[in-house]
C-alpha cells in the first residue's frame, strides 16, 4: 500500500509540475511553453479551456493504467521507464488520426495531400490559388492567436 501511495504521489507530482512551471516560465522559453500547452490539452478532456479536478483525476488514472504494464496495481521503475516510449507511441497515433481518413493505419500520399490542401485553401484568403507572403504571415499569426486564445 505504501508503495502505491508513493508511486501515486510521484505521478501526481509529475503531472502537476508542468502546470506550476507554465505559470512561472519566462515568455522567451518557447519550447517549455509548447510542452505546457500540450500537457494542458491532454488534461482538458472536454476542450472547454479549463482543467477540472475530475479531469486531473481521470488523467492521472489513465497515466497510471498506461504505466502499470502487468496490471498489478503497482508501477515499478522498469514499467515507469517504458512509459515514456508508450506515451510517444500514443501521441504519434493521435497525430496519424488527423491524416489517416480511411483508418487503415497508414497515411497515403492522397490523405497527406488532402490535409495539406485544406491548410492551403484556408490560408489562401483571396482565393487566387496562390499564397502570398502576407497570407503565410497571417496564417502563422492566426495559429499563434488561436493557441493563445484557446489556453486563456
Amino acid at each position: 500500500m505504501k508503495k502505491i501511495v508513493l508511486i501515486s504521489a510521484a505521478v501526481v507530482t509529475a503531472l502537476a509540475l508542468p502546470v506550476v512551471g507554465f505559470a512561472a516560465m519566462d515568455k522567451s522559453d518557447h519550447k517549455a511553453r509548447i510542452m505546457a500547452t500540450k500537457m494542458f490539452d491532454r488534461h482538458d478532456a472536454n476542450n472547454d479551456g479549463k482543467i477540472t479536478k475530475d479531469e486531473m483525476v481521470n488523467a492521472r488514472s489513465e497515466m497510471f493504467d498506461l504505466l502499470d504494464e502487468n496490471k498489478d496495481g503497482e508501477v515499478t521503475r522498469d514499467e515507469a521507464a517504458k512509459g515514456r516510449e508508450k506515451m510517444k507511441e500514443r501521441m504519434i497515433a493521435k497525430r496519424m488520426m488527423k491524416f489517416d481518413t480511411d483508418s487503415d493505419g497508414f497515411i497515403s500520399s492522397s490523405e497527406f495531400s488532402a490535409h495539406a490542401l485544406k491548410k492551403f485553401e484556408k490560408a489562401d484568403a483571396d482565393k487566387d490559388g496562390k499564397l502570398s507572403a502576407q497570407e503565410l504571415s497571417d496564417m502563422r499569426g492566426h495559429r499563434k492567436h488561436a493557441r493563445k486564445f484557446h489556453h486563456q
